[in-house]
């Protein structure tokens, strides 16, 4: 008896194996589903979690398998209740913190971002939660956050002032990406109906984020692309015309 096992479960097999025989078996093994992870801290622990609506258990809480997608997070000590937003990706964890103690010099105050991105929304690590869902709720003081959007490679930090009863708003702007096109023979060329120039244009600045290139030659006709501008790494474009 056999027993093959791996992260989505096992299967047993029975082999006969004869002296001076070679034996070849095909084992179809379980296929994880694809899923993300969310760790769920929270200050005291045991505090009750549910996600989507539906108990999943008391902090701290690993939730191995959640569907990706965007989910709604509530951590609640039977008193407070504080409400997270999430995106699960396949593949990835995510960390996620609450606070249900009361501030000793006062009620809490928020935080609201305004950006045209949408933003991790980390302090000391631990998700907060996300820059167009709900204001933060945060204890009057200095807090140092970290605003992360990994596939557009940015990370921008801020340190704002709360204080109780108020609103503290912070702009986040978008920040440039660069982008370099080419077109064989060449192409007049725009961005999201912006025109840039002519080809070949290099380091040409433009937002981070989706953006729709547009390629036009006077006897070739045009040719489009989307693509997406991150803020490290520039984008590469050439266009064959001829095509």
């Amino acid at each position: 008896m056999m027993l093959i096992r791996n992260e989505a479960g096992e299967r047993r097999l029975v082999v006969n194996v004869e002296a001076g025989t070679r034996v070849s078996e095909n084992v179809d093994m379980p296929v994880a589903a694809a899923s993300g992870q969310l760790d769920v801290m929270s200050e005291p622990s045991g505090a009750r979690v549910a996600v989507d609506g539906a108990s999943a258990g008391r902090t701290p809480l690993k939730l191995r398998s959640l569907a990706p997608g965007h989910h709604v997070v509530i951590v609640s000590d039977g008193t407070t209740s504080v409400n997270r937003s999430v995106d699960v990706t396949v593949g990835a964890t995510l960390s996620m913190f609450i606070s249900l103690a009361t501030p000793a010099n006062g009620p809490t105050g928020t935080v609201a971002f305004d950006s045209p991105l949408e933003l991790r929304l980390l302090e000391d690590g631990h998700l907060l939660g996300l820059s167009n869902g709900a204001p933060l709720v945060l204890a009057p003081g200095k807090h140092r956050l970290d605003l992360v959007n990994d596939p557009l490679e940015m990370k921008v930090a801020r340190t704002v002032t709360v204080e109780a009863g108020k609103t503290a708003r912070v702009a986040v702007p978008a920040p440039n990406g660069t982008i370099f096109v080419n077109a064989a023979p060449w192409a007049d060329v725009s961005v999201d109906g912006r025109s840039i120039g002519v080809t070949p244009l290099g380091d040409v600045a433009v937002p981070v984020g989706t953006h729709e290139v547009l390629w036009r030659h006077p006897q070739l006709g045009e040719k489009r692309k989307t693509v997406v501008v991150g803020a490290q790494t520039p984008v590469r474009l050439t266009m064959d015309m001829g095509r």
